[in-house]
């Protein structure tokens, strides 16, 4: 894969992440796997976009 392409998944990760975050705090009932779900893909966005761009 090119450079731009892993910019825009790693990107695409992180916007999930987000979502997923802003879904485990607007919840009342806190469940653990909105938490956990907003994590890994945080980890995975940040890494891929950190490849990306030094790639």
């Amino acid at each position: 894969m090119n450079k731009i392409n892993l910019i825009i998944i790693g990107v695409v990760f992180l916007v999930i992440a987000e979502i997923s975050a802003l879904r485990a705090m607007s919840k009342q009932n806190k469940t653990s796997s909105d938490k956990a779900l907003a994590i890994i893909f945080l980890i995975f966005g940040l890494l891929i976009t950190v490849i990306g761009i030094f790639k």
